[in-house]
């Protein structure tokens, strides 16, 4: 059994299962190793439909919910991918750019 099948996701997990994923492509910086996620979202838009019932059975998903919350967990996640991008800017494992030779080359250029 694979955790990251986008079926067993949907079936089983449900609409939280699919958040996580979504949250996980997108903020975690795993989402070139998930597989599946385009997968993911068009089982979920199915699920969500009324056709959801003849394909996962039991395991339908709430239309208004997911439509709702897939946005906000994307921005989310993309927020804090910001945040992690900016902390890791601040410390000391990746040196600041030294823009130094941009503001001569600028002075340069105004002053001649």
């Amino acid at each position: 059994m694979t955790y990251f099948d986008p079926n067993l996701v949907v079936s089983n997990l449900g609409l939280v299962g699919i958040l996580f994923m979504i949250f996980a492509e997108i903020g975690l910086l795993i989402g070139l190793v998930l597989p599946g996620g385009d997968t993911l979202l068009f089982l979920s838009g199915l699920a969500a439909s009324n056709a959801g019932a003849l394909v996962f059975g039991d395991a339908q998903v709430s239309a208004p919910l997911l439509f709702i919350l897939a946005p906000i967990v994307a921005i989310i996640a993309v927020s804090f991918l910001i945040g992690l991008g900016q902390s890791m800017e601040e410390s000391s494992l990746i040196a600041p750019m030294e823009d130094t030779s941009i503001k001569k080359m600028l002075l340069k250029q105004k002053h001649g």
